[in-house]
């Protein structure tokens, strides 16, 4: 397991050591200097943050360890407890690049659809608080967690759960969001905006992608579909701002009437206009290793192209024209 610096380790003692348990019901987020634990409300589907000394349980061997450990307990608050399930097992667990993976024995498998969200939200809210964590990914006896029987569940930010903190599991996101899709000609991409609405147990990354599956809004003349239909979302995950995308099969089959540029890009400058992500990593069934239509090398983390986007006015007047 990876180990954390003594430096960083000293930075954590610092910033626990002003915190102390509290008594009432702390607030939605987070006070500069504390650290908090998220516990579940007794009798409800919430989840709060609870203020949480860590005390001499931490050293540079066993902080995570330590922290799971604080969540399991249960703290001593009279009106919260543990959100971790009984006898389920943390097996292992590795740092990369800022991701943080927790390893499940098989149990994990066999939770209640809204009891396995809110452990993995309180894993997340929790687990992103420390010192260069900034996402955490759930796997199961090392392999990863599925839900909705296909869906791949990569690492995900404390942000993604940022709703259900207080207000149960049926809590819905909606943001507006930039789509882009094929102008008439097949080689140009148009942007649309679009309100995407998607629950905390998703990202916004993953709706923007199965939004591009589903294509442009019926009544949009001068917006056609970019990726060729039978496409299944297999997961979408964000990893130090690189967007990894992996769709299924029938992604190699011509989209009618689109270039190869156009049918990507759609994809990745719908990713990029994200904040926080800067790049995108497609995959078909896990697999990138592979020039793509024999026009584009999926191998390489691929940047927002602006020189394929079509400036709005000027296809408004064209149509106007027509």
């Amino acid at each position: 397991m990876k180990r954390f610096s003594v430096s960083l380790m000293i930075l954590l003692l610092i910033f626990i050591s002003l915190c102390s348990a509290c008594s009432e019901k702390p607030s939605e987020t987070t006070k500069d200097g504390s650290f908090y634990v998220y516990y579940r409300e007794l009798g409800k589907s919430d989840l709060f943050p609870v203020e949480a000394v860590l005390g001499d349980s931490i050293d540079d061997d066993n902080l995570i360890w330590s922290v799971y450990s604080h969540m399991s307990s249960g703290g001593d608050e009279a009106n919260y407890s543990s959100a971790v399930p009984k006898d389920i097992e943390l097996r292992d667990y590795r740092i990369d690049d800022g991701n943080l993976v927790l390893n499940f024995d098989s149990t994990y498998l066999v939770l209640e659809k809204k009891e396995e969200l809110l452990f993995r939200a309180a894993l997340v809210s929790t687990f992103t608080q420390l010192p260069d964590i900034s996402t955490v990914e759930i796997r199961v006896e090392g392999q990863p967690l599925v839900t909705a029987g296909t869906t791949v569940v990569g690492p995900q930010r404390g942000t993604d759960f940022v709703d259900i903190i207080g207000n149960g599991l049926n809590a819905y996101s909606r943001t507006e969001a930039t789509l882009y899709f094929s102008d008439e000609t097949g080689n140009l991409l148009v942007p649309r905006k679009r309100m995407l609405t998607y629950s905390n147990a998703t990202t916004l990354e993953s709706q923007v992608v199965n939004s591009l599956i589903a294509g442009p809004d019926a009544e949009d003349e001068s917006a056609f579909r970019t990726i060729p239909v039978g496409v299944k979302n297999l997961s979408v995950s964000t990893i130090g701002g690189v967007c990894h995308v992996n769709l299924s099969d029938a992604m190699l089959s011509e989209a009618s009437g689109v270039s190869p540029e156009v049918c990507i890009y759609s994809i990745v400058d719908s990713l990029t206009e994200i904040s926080g992500i800067n790049s995108v990593q497609i995959s078909i069934n896990g697999i990138s290793n592979m020039v793509f239509m024999d026009r584009i090398d999926l191998k390489e983390n691929l940047k927002q192209n602006l020189d394929l986007i079509v400036d709005p006015d000027t296809q408004e007047e064209t149509v106007k024209e027509e």
